[in-house]
């Protein structure tokens, strides 16, 4: 089951730069490849994998022609972290990018698309793990915890105070790929866990 999972955020970082032939006068154009160049690069030392904050380029566009200096380009920036505080450094650090751009002449615009804080056990959730071991006892369930890299909805209710508990659900893998699987003897289990589980805290 899962007690932590990251935070998670996205940005759609788009570069305005001048069109010019490529060939009778690049000196005039503004390249916005270019400049996306060098800020997925800067982008990328934000990352710290020992703290689990990592920024991914994972989608980029932009360019009419070969023979024309781009006046367009777009990155969207996937961002996942276990430090809320850090994130915010990060979301500063990206923005504070936009006022010095790397060509001259080029803008920059950043518009972040989704933001979903850290999940982050408190104390409160602490003793709901340990009334789902209880009840994962009673049921001859063996109760499991980790730490995941992807958000859910779980992520709001825990950065308000709330209880919050996710993972569930049936036993898989593989997520977002074509070898995901789901174990279909683990579907009746994880219900039953669940039920108890909800009607442990309904005599409360």
């Amino acid at each position: 089951l899962v007690k932590a999972r990251k935070g998670m955020a996205r940005y759609r970082l788009s570069f305005h730069g001048k069109a010019a032939h490529a060939g009778n006068e690049p000196q005039n154009g503004r390249s916005a490849i270019t400049e996306m160049a060098h800020w997925i690069l800067a982008i990328n030392t934000l990352t710290d994998f020992d703290s689990g904050t990592t920024l991914n380029a994972g989608v980029v566009s932009g360019g009419a022609g070969a023979n024309i200096v781009p006046d367009f380009a777009e990155v969207v920036v996937d961002v996942r972290f276990w430090d809320n505080d850090e994130y915010a450094a990060v979301d500063a650090q990206i923005r504070t990018l936009t006022e010095t751009p790397f060509v001259d002449g080029v803008t920059i615009t950043v518009e972040q698309e989704a933001h979903k804080p850290s999940m982050v056990p408190s104390p409160q959730t602490e003793v709901l793990m340990a009334q789902v071991e209880a009840v994962g006892k009673e049921l001859g369930i063996d109760i499991t915890w980790q730490a995941v890299g992807g958000g859910s909805d779980a992520n709001l209710t825990a950065v308000l105070g709330i209880p919050t508990l996710d993972g569930l659900g049936p036993i898989g893998a593989g997520f977002h790929s074509a070898d995901e699987w789901l174990d279909l003897a683990s579907i009746e289990p994880r219900i039953r866990l669940l039920q108890q589980v909800l009607v442990k805290i309904s005599q409360q």
